[in-house]
Order: C-alpha cells, then sequence, then structure tokens
C-alpha cells in the first residue's frame, strides 16, 4: 500500500501519539496467520474477513467476539497466548509503513511522541524494535497499561497525562474506526492515515 504525503501544518498540537498495528507498521497479515495457528490448533477456523472488519479490537476483545459468534468453544486465554506467541515467532514478517515512520524519524527531535496501541506489550515492542522505530518514542502505551481499550478513550487521555498535556494538544495517527473513535472521544485532534493511503 502506497500512502500520500500526510501535511500537518494544518494541525495545532505540542505532542504526537501513535497506533501501531496498521499505522506505523504492516501487521495485519501476520497477526491473521498467528490467529489461525493458534484457532487451528483448537480446531478453529477464522476467516479473514471476519478479521479485517475487527482490525481495531484487541486480542483478547477480538478472541471473545469469535468465540461469541462461533458458538462459545474455543479456550478463550489459550488462543491469546497461543495467538501472541504464533505472531512474536513471525515477527519478522513486519514491515514499516514508510509515510507514517517517515514522520515518526523526522519529527522526533521537534515534539515528544508516544505510542498508544491495543495490542499487547511484548507484540508492540517486538514490532517496533523489528523496524527500528522503538527509540523514538519516549511512552509506550499497551491494551496491558489501560483497564478499557479503543474505543475508550482512556488510553489517549493517559498518553496525553504523561506529556503533561491535555488531550487536545496530542495529535493522534490512527487507521481504524474504534481508535478514530477514542482519539475523538479523549478531545484529540486525528489523523486517520486511511485517508492518505
Amino acid at each position: 500500500m502506497s500512502m500520500t504525503k500526510i501535511d500537518l501544518s494544518t494541525y495545532s498540537f505540542d505532542a504526537m501519539v501513535f497506533d501501531v498495528d496498521g499505522t506505523l507498521v504492516r501487521s495485519a497479515p501476520t497477526h491473521f496467520k498467528a490467529f489461525s495457528l493458534a484457532l487451528e490448533d483448537q480446531n478453529a477456523a477464522m476467516s479473514e474477513v471476519w478479521y479485517q472488519q475487527r482490525l481495531g479490537l484487541s486480542r483478547i476483545e477480538l478472541l471473545t467476539a469469535f468465540n461469541e459468534a462461533y458458538g462459545g468453544s474455543i479456550d478463550i486465554a489459550r488462543a491469546v497466548t497461543d495467538s501472541e506467541t504464533y505472531y512474536l515467532s513471525h515477527i519478522h514478517e513486519v514491515t514499516e509503513i514508510a509515510t507514517v515512520a517517515s514522520i515518526v524519524r523526522r519529527e522526533a527531535s521537534n515534539y515528544p511522541l508516544s505510542v498508544a496501541s491495543s495490542g499487547q506489550r511484548r507484540s508492540v515492542l517486538a514490532a517496533l524494535g523489528g523496524v527500528g522505530l522503538l527509540p523514538f518514542f519516549e511512552y509506550v502505551l499497551t491494551a496491558d497499561d489501560v483497564s478499557n481499550c479503543k474505543p475508550d478513550p482512556e488510553i489517549y487521555i493517559t498518553a496525553a497525562a504523561r506529556f503533561g498535556l491535555p488531550a487536545s494538544r496530542c495529535l493522534v495517527f490512527e487507521d481504524s474506526d474504534e481508535g478514530v473513535m477514542a482519539a475523538t472521544a479523549a478531545g484529540s485532534p486525528v489523523v486517520d492515515v486511511r485517508a492518505h493511503s
């Protein structure tokens, strides 16, 4: 997916907060493979279309929704653990999304940057480390750091508080409906990167 340049001049902000999966890194195919392998171990199968429609959900939320939709027969805790293990074993397949990653590299010396992801900490750190983006962020917030995942605004309110700023001064980069809803509810200006693809 090639993306057009993102013009930041129309936004007023003092810090930047980035989602990870689908925003900074192209990881959906690897996540889908990991979910498929984990569910296959329990004699279940997830369609790619079903998965693509729920890209903004956390791992636990996604597998819980799958379980509810398809009969409630999987061990969710096991599927969460197994899918994360499979994902980490294929982390070399995850690539950066250059247009957004270039903003991180260019602006890290001009603004404080953080991550706010619905992913689990180990997976998020592995993905960012794998593409060389991890050192640019002052904070990395994940699903492990909040009580409520996107579309709840908690993670964006927390990210802003870490900078000592109101959320309205933190420019958010997102790629999912849930993420845009969360950032908007927090009061943050949002760049929906899907508009630039």
